[in-house]
């Protein structure tokens, strides 16, 4: 009997508060507000989401953009020209009688690069091209390879000082590829007297350290911080878009553009 009285009680609050305008109201309203609130959490969740991926996802693909003139293999070749005969022209003026050793790939290895590299070197030394004063050497010939890319991927310093040993008493040798991969083992550092070192088409990122010490009088790179919507007409003016780095000018070089010694860039980083 009690329990039929609850029912019924209760089915009457119910039935009284389902008329009442005021009840709906605010029932209504705590419905709307609940809804708000949620559709809100949800937003606010695909937001923070999407912020997420945005920042640590999601990779745009870069607008290309057109290539400079500057970058047309024709033009690559006078610029790699360009160089030679900037760093022809230091050992010039350094040396102006002095007999000059060029080492190069064996000429059948020798690509465009090469080949507008020794062009460009021999250009700026000035001399004859019969010359008894420069000694082009080639170097590397010992491996069958056809591209020059192959034949110095593993040149060795045994290879470097066996080409360089019959011309000691040179004033200046210059490389135009670059070092062996083990330099610490050439026996050309410590010889007294030894013709002066000028490198070009180097790994200059591990080089400071050894320009600094006097192991390598010189060495030309591309100057990282020049470019050009257009190629100079000029020749004269592509020695621009090279640095010749020395001992004199390897530590003011190496704090406007940190990154041309990038290996010791890093390790001064990690020891700070």
């Amino acid at each position: 009997m009690r329990a039929s009285n609850k029912k019924a009680n209760s089915a009457e609050q119910r039935r009284l508060r389902s008329e009442s305008p005021a009840w709906q109201r605010e029932w209504r309203r705590m419905r709307i507000m609940k809804a708000v609130f949620t559709t809100s959490i949800v937003i606010l969740a695909a937001v923070i989401l999407l912020a997420f991926w945005l920042v640590w996802v999601y990779e745009p693909t870069p607008t290309p953009r057109p290539e400079p003139e500057l970058w047309d293999w024709e033009e690559i070749i006078k610029l790699q020209e360009a160089g030679g005969r900037a760093l022809g022209e230091l050992v010039r003026e350094r040396h102006p009688e002095g007999s000059v050793v060029v080492l190069t790939p064996p000429e059948p290895a020798r690509d465009d690069i090469d080949s507008a590299t020794l062009e460009g070197v021999l250009a700026g030394l000035k001399y004859e091209q019969d010359s008894e004063l420069v000694i082009i050497q080639e170097i590397g010939g010992e491996q069958k390879n056809e591209k020059a890319a192959d034949v110095f991927f593993g040149l060795d310093a045994e290879s470097f000082d066996k080409a360089v040993e019959p011309h000691m008493e040179a004033a200046a040798v210059i490389s135009i590829v670059g070092l062996p991969t083990n330099p610490e083992k050439m026996r050309f550092w410590p010889r007294r007297p030894r013709p002066e070192l000028m490198l070009i088409n180097a790994e200059i990122f591990r080089l400071g350290r050894i320009i600094r010490q006097g192991g390598i009088e010189a060495v030309a790179t591309r100057h990282p911080a020049v470019s050009a919507d257009s190629f100079p007409e000029d020749p004269d003016e592509l020695k621009e878009f090279w640095l010749i780095i020395t001992e004199d000018n390897v530590e003011e070089l190496k704090e406007r553009h940190p990154n041309l010694f990038v290996r010791e860039h890093l390790d001064q980083l990690n020891k700070e």
